[in-house]
């Protein structure tokens, strides 16, 4: 962990996790360290090298803002872990609001729970709390605390359902409060955010593969909204209107984050590579689909046709649409335009193509347009017909 200057970007001061060792990195499912209103700092640590003096794998550590060491906690079979590759940091550090503790559990499905005023160095019983939470890797954690049932937490580990914990006396209850019958397929479950206000209208979130595995491949993915009190009860989720709502394949290790009313979502498209999007959720307006598109024009020119048509009201977006027949199946050329025009430069000179064109907003795209035809040709060229 390095610390940089604000302002001047300097340097300020490095700490190395194994200094004399290997590996023992921050990982945590790419999730960022935490910090509390002293500006102490707190991460957990992957499989590597342990000594307890300098070199600290599967390890909580403490740090103050000048990243100087000031505590630590290793559970008692860190080794066992370095040596099954069971990293302890899988979910990333969580300081549990209005308490001194910390949280994180890992690919083992352990969670542990250390006060950060004395996380007591090496041993299980050094801990506020440790026990199996899930029987897989646990990748993210979210918490809440509800007006109607209290402090919670959230997680849906790899290949293992959908779990609800609640707090009591500063511990966890071992036995879940709630748990969803679907077993997802495999790596990585899911990952987990809750939008709330305050402590009334909880929403948890919840991003993960729809079917298989995503280990080695993409999968498609699916975004999941619970109320947070009862997650029994589905609010919606992104396949059930996929046309408008679906956002492709999933990626992985990116949780949903809720900011100014809406929920923001990466996924990697529709490709591996090359299609990656951002996907925007929020209330819908009232209302159905626009009108579909009047006064559809086609000029012709020199390997080009030039559509036109008039604004459809409540549109967003426009789709044009080709075919090369009368009535045959449309092929979509062009979507997401936002002014009622479009020039087909793909036109090859001599052919007839027949086009349409739909309206979309945030309720679902319209009908087509009234179809209209036009055959591009170069200057002076004519079209024989056969008699």
């Amino acid at each position: 962990m390095i610390s940089y200057d604000a302002q001047s970007l300097k340097q300020l001061a490095v700490f190395n996790t194994s200094p004399t060792g290997m590996a023992a990195s921050i990982w945590q499912s790419g999730q960022g360290p935490a910090a509390d209103a002293k500006g102490n700092i707190y991460f957990v640590t992957g499989n590597g090298s342990w000594d307890g003096t300098q070199n600290f794998s599967e390890s909580f550590i403490k740090l103050d803002s000048r990243l100087n060491l000031l505590d630590w906690f290793t559970p008692t079979n860190h080794l066992a872990l370095d040596n099954k590759d069971d990293d302890i940091n899988s979910s990333g550090p969580m300081l549990v609001p209005e308490t001194t503790l910390v949280m994180d559990a890992g690919k083992s499905g352990a969670l542990y729970l250390v006060d950060t005023k004395h996380m007591g160095h090496l041993g299980d019983e050094n801990a506020v709390q440790g026990f199996p939470i899930s029987t897989s890797h646990v990748h993210s954690i979210a918490y809440w605390n509800s007006a109607h049932n209290g402090p919670m937490i959230y997680l849906w580990g790899q290949k293992d359902q959908l779990r609800v914990y609640k707090f009591k006396d500063g511990k966890l209850e071992t036995t879940p409060f709630t748990i969803l019958p679907e077993v997802n397929g495999g790596h990585p479950g899911a990952m987990v955010s809750i939008s709330a206000n305050g402590n009334k209208d909880g929403i948890l979130w919840a991003a993960l593969q729809a079917s298989g595995d995503a280990w080695h491949e993409s999968r498609p993915g699916i975004l999941h909204a619970y109320s947070a009190d009862d997650v029994h009860h589905e609010l919606w989720n992104s396949l059930q209107n996929a046309a408008r709502d679906d956002c492709n394949n999933y990626s992985k290790m990116a949780p949903p984050t809720i900011a100014n009313g809406k929920v923001y979502l990466a996924s990697f498209g529709e490709k591996n590579i090359g299609t990656g999007r951002l996907c925007v959720y929020g209330l819908l307006p009232d209302g159905g689909p626009p009108l579909a598109p009047a006064n559809l024009t086609a000029n012709a020119g020199d390997a080009e046709v030039t559509l036109s048509w008039s604004l459809s009201p409540a549109a967003r977006t426009y789709n044009v649409k080709r075919s090369s027949a009368q009535n045959a199946l449309f092929s979509t050329i062009a979507s997401g335009l936002t002014s009622p025009g479009f020039v087909d430069e793909s036109a090859i000179n001599g052919r007839t193509y027949f086009y349409a064109v739909s309206a979309a907003n945030s309720n679902g795209e319209s009908a087509n347009s009234a179809q209209v035809n036009a055959t591009p040709l170069r200057p002076g060229q004519i079209i024989k017909k056969a008699h």
